[in-house]
C-alpha cells in the first residue's frame, strides 16, 4: 500500500504537470526546472542534511527495495521508519534504496515519499521526528 501510494501520488503528480495552458503555448520562453522547495537541502521540500546511514537502517530499507510484492514491502517499509533514528537517516537510506518506494536510481527524494510512507505510520520514530519538523500532520 505505501509503495502502491507513492507510485500513485508521483503519477498524479506527472500527469497534472504535464498538460499546458494557452499562456504557456503561446510563450517563447524556455522553461526552467523547478528548484527544491530548501534551496540548501538535500532533500526536496524539507530542510535536512544527508547523513550516513546505520547498518539497521540500511538493511530494513535495502530489504524493502528488495522485496518485489508490494503488500510485504509496506510492512518493511514501516519497519525501516522504526529503523532509522530520524528523517535525515531515512531519506538517506532511501536515497540509497530508491527501489523500497518504487522510485528509481534518479528519483528526486523528499516530503512527499517521507508523507507517503508515515501516512499508515504516524506513530513510528522517523514519522515523530517528521512530525516535530512540520513536515507530517
Amino acid at each position: 500500500m505505501i509503495r502502491a501510494a507513492a507510485l500513485s501520488l508521483v503519477t498524479m503528480l506527472l500527469v497534472a504537470g504535464c498538460g499546458t495552458d494557452e499562456r504557456e503555448a503561446d510563450s517563447d520562453t524556455q522553461q526552467t526546472p523547478s528548484t527544491p522547495a530548501e534551496p540548501d537541502s538535500a532533500w526536496e521540500g524539507i530542510e535536512g542534511q544527508r547523513v550516513t546511514p546505520s547498518a539497521s537502517c540500511l538493511v530494513a530499507m535495502q530489504a524493502a527495495a528488495d522485496e518485489p510484492d508490494s503488500d510485504r514491502a509496506d510492512t518493511l517499509i514501516r519497519t525501516s521508519l522504526d529503523e532509522c533514528s530520524g528523517v535525515d537517516e531515512w531519506l538517506s537510506a532511501l536515497d540509497e534504496h530508491p527501489g523500497a518506494l518504487g522510485l528509481t536510481e534518479h528519483a528526486v527524494i523528499g516530503a512527499l515519499d517521507l508523507r507517503a510512507a508515515c501516512f499508515p505510520s504516524p506513530d513510528s520514530t522517523v514519522c515523530q521526528d517528521a512530525n516535530a519538523r512540520g513536515v507530517t500532520p
